[in-house]
Formats: structure tokens, sequence, C-alpha cells
């Protein structure tokens, strides 16, 4: 990178108070780009929206989100860190006090595309971070602790804070936070701008292609199961386009001078490895994260009660991951990986036996001991792949690593969502044909239902009327649950592929 301009040097205290400030950076940008998990119902419900439109806004927001943070390796070149940094807490403070004060769907659009446009801050902080602490693997861990780690806190956070004291307060307080980390940056960060201009222009043909990419992708996870995936024609010609994209995106990144993406780190066999399963970790951190919070509000909890259920597992995923990266020796880091992505495998499955008896105390337990397996794979990713790389090329190469994960966990919840509505689907027809007029246990309680009705002053009609209603709900909430249940098993299977 060339040289920049930089001011007197820090002092202790002002350097101490700059990493305190990025470190806080990295959470509250984890806690936005997460942020609407488990209060999408209920925004959902106070613009009027349903599933299908919520996801042009949603879509435009991992689009922005994605290829903003991308695009900041270019900018920090053309601008330096701490001005691409400023720009994406700008876009962090504007955009969720935007949502939190949005009244129709098209100023809750605008609010979450600025939002997700925080992304240029993440790259940027973790160059400044590293400036200051002077500690590679120990920034780059420490950094990604706070990332992962507060996507995965969130959801309780989320869920706590949906309706007490009400969904707009949690972009209310996000966005307070990205105003004060601007005032911050703009007096305490010194200037970095680069003395001279990047040799090569911005690759808009790779951005543009990759733009592309992924929104053909979130066509097809969130229109697939709608449209039909065999018999639709707009599916066909969008995955024939995902195969297009891929190739022409691939050509240009290999020949672009200055490419949007860089394919360098492929030529490394550690680094190859390691970023392939971690995109698998990912999708499977993610997955677990948001589907189990899910699966225990349509099994009744209330949304307070699913953030206290979830809070120990998401704490100690935090921990998991800080205690991770005290480990430096390469044959302990490896195995570290392999037993976290096998402990991910083994629990996740045990996870996945959830049905709508299970005890809140069950899943509380079985998701933390699940949680300490997740965090421990962190640091083995984030040292591994700087492996054999010296300091330039890891950093050149810095990207395609966010990318492997960012793009894997953003696909991996898709999928996952998918299979969840392709399951309950297939749990409502089995939980059907298993009620025989006169056959099975849920059959046999219709006597019983029809009689406690009675006895609660229903008349005869009601009561069989009342107990048909029972077992309707019944069979849907147990097909629901099915569906959730061959999500968290697919996201079991994700660790094991990892491994």
């Amino acid at each position: 990178m060339p040289a920049a301009r930089l001011e007197q040097p820090l002092t202790e205290i002002q350097k101490w108070t700059n990493v305190g400030t990025l470190l806080v950076a990295a959470f509250v940008y984890s806690l936005n780009a997460r942020g609407s998990i488990l209060v999408s119902r209920v925004i959902i419900q106070s613009f009027g929206l349903d599933r299908y439109k919520i996801q042009w806004i949603t879509g435009l927001e991992g689009i922005a989100g994605l290829t903003s943070l991308f695009a900041a390796i270019y900018l920090m070149k053309l601008c330096g860190a701490r001005r691409v940094f400023l720009l994406g807490t700008a876009c962090l403070a504007v955009g969720a006090l935007g949502e939190s004060l949005a009244r129709t769907p098209l100023e809750l659009c605008v609010a979450t595309t600025v939002r997700s446009c925080a992304g240029l801050l993440a790259i940027p902080g973790l160059t400044l971070f590293q400036r200051l602490t002077g500690h590679l693997r120990f920034a780059y861990c420490t950094w990604l602790t706070l990332i992962y780690g507060g996507q995965v806190i969130v959801e309780p956070v989320g869920s706590l804070v949906a309706f007490d004291p009400s969904w707009r307060a949690l972009y209310a307080g996000i966005g307070v936070c990205g105003a004060a980390l601007v005032l911050i940056v703009m007096c305490l960060f010194p200037d970095d701008r680069p003395h001279l201009l990047p040799e090569f222009g911005f690759d808009f043909a790779g951005a543009g292609l990759f733009v592309v990419l992924f929104g053909l992708v979130l066509f097809l996870l969130y229109r697939g199961n709608y449209l039909g995936w065999r018999v639709s024609t707009p599916i066909w010609f969008a995955g024939g386009g995902v195969l297009i994209a891929l190739a022409l995106m691939i050509w240009r990144e290999l020949v672009a001078p200055e490419p949007f993406l860089s394919l360098c780190a492929f030529t490394s066999r550690t680094v190859t490895l390691t970023m392939l399963a971690s995109a698998f970790w990912c999708a499977a951190l993610y997955g677990v994260a948001i589907q189990l919070p899910d699966c225990l509000l349509e099994l009744g909890y209330e949304h307070w009660k699913t953030g206290w259920v979830i809070l120990p597992m998401c704490l100690i995923v935090l921990a998991s991951m800080f205690l991770g990266g005290f480990v430096r020796h390469r044959g302990s880091l490896v195995w570290l990986y392999r037993i976290g992505l096998a402990g991910m495998a083994v629990v996740g499955l045990w996870l996945a036996r959830i049905d709508i008896y299970t005890p809140w105390q069950w899943v509380m337990g079985v998701s933390s001991l699940w949680a300490v397996f997740a965090g421990m794979s962190m640091s083995p990713i984030a040292q591994l792949t700087f492996e054999g790389q010296p300091p330039k090329l890891a950093a050149a190469t810095g990207a395609m690593k966010f990318f492997m994960r960012s793009f894997s966990g953003a696909v991996g919840i898709l999928l996952a969502g998918v299979l969840i509505e392709q399951g309950a689907w297939w749990g409502l027809d089995f939980v059907r044909d298993a009620i025989v007029q006169g056959q099975g246990a849920v059959q046999a309680d219709e006597p019983s239902i029809r009689d406690y009705m009675i006895r609660h002053g229903s008349t005869p009609a009601e009561a069989v009327a009342q107990a048909e209603a029972v077992i309707d709900e019944w069979v849907h909430l147990h097909s629901q649950v099915i569906g959730y249940r061959i999500g968290l098993r697919f996201c079991a299977y994700l660790s094991a592929a990892g491994l």
C-alpha cells in the first residue's frame, strides 16, 4: 500500500482509546449486520408487509452489505482507512436511526440499504486495529471474535427488546452508537490518506458481476419454493444465469489489474482448505443461531423467553472464540479446528431432535454445549488463513477470506430456510397421513378432547368443531417443527462437510 500521511505519534492514552473505539465499532457493526432476525416478524407486521414483499428489502440489504464490504479495500487505497471507516460509521448511524423512525415500506427500504453500507467499516477497521496493536494474529482473532460473536449474540438482544421497549429501540441504540463513533473517529484518529493514487481504477466490471451473481442467488433461494424448482422457467433461467455470472466473474478477476476480489488466496493449499472449511462453519454457525430461536418462537415461546433461553449459547460462543485466540501452535490449531467441527456436527444432530414437547432446559443445555464447539473453531480459521503468506499477500487476499465466510453464511441461512419450508410441507403430509379415522394416538384422543369441551360448556356440535380445530393446530405445529428439525440437521451436515 502506498505510504500514507501520518500525524504525530499517538500517546498511550490516545492509542488505547482508539483500540477500544475500534473494538466497540466491530461489535456494533456485527449487531447491525444481523439486527433484524428475531424482530423481522414484528417489522413485517408493523409495515403491513408479507414474507415475499419483505424479501425485496432484505435482498437489497444483503447486496449492499457485501458489495460495500469488498469495495472498501479499493477505497482505502484511494482515501485511506480512516476516511472509509468514517464513511461506514456514518452509514451505520444514518441508516439505523432512519430505520428506527421509518413509517412506510419505502422509508424502511432506503434506511436498511444505507444501514447495510456499514460494511465499509469492517476491513478498514481491522486495518486500523492491526496498525495500533502490532500483533497481526491476535488482532485478527480479537476482531473476528467480536464480528462473529456479535452476529450470534444479536439474536437474544433482538428478542429481548422486540416488544419491551420495541424493535425500534434496537436500531435507535445502534444509530446512537454509530453517531458517537463518527465523532470519536473525526477527533482522535490520525489522517492516513495515501500520497499516491492507485495505479489502476476500480474494478467496476467485477463488482457488477458480483452484484448480478448474488442477486440471482437470492432470487433462487427466495423464490424457488414459491415458483417451483423444476417447473418454473424463471428459476431455470436464474440457475443458468448463476453459472454464467460465476464463470464471467472468475475470468474477470483473473485478468483484472486491480480485481474486486483477488483469487491469489487459492494458490496456498492450507489457506484454500481453511477457507473452504470456514465457509461450511460459518453457514452452520449462522444457520443454528437463526433457525433455533425461530423454532422456539414457532413452539409458542414469547420473544423475551426465547431471548433468555438462547442467551447462554450466545455468550458461550463469544467466550469460546476469545479463549481460542490464545492458541498459537499450528498442530494445536488444526486439532482445535477438527474437534470444533466434529462437536458441532455431533451436538448439532442431537439439537435437531427438538420437538413440541422438549423442555426449555434441554434446549438451553444442548445449545450451550454446541456453542463451545462452534466458538473454538473461529481461532483456527483466523490464524490458518494467514499461514505461509507474507503480510502484503495476506492483505491482498483478505477480501476473498471475508467473501468465503460472508457469502457462504448468507447462502447457508437462506438454504436452511428453503429446507425448513420444504420439510414443513413434507411434515404436514406425513402427519396428516398418520391420522386415519379411528386410528393413531392423536385420532384416539379426539373423543376425550370433545368430552373436555362439553364439560366446559360447549354444545356437542361446538365440541366436535373445537376438537377438530385442536387436532388441526397440532398437525400444523408438528409439521413446522419437523421442518426446523430438517433445517438444524442440515446445519449439522454442513459442519461435518467442513470437517
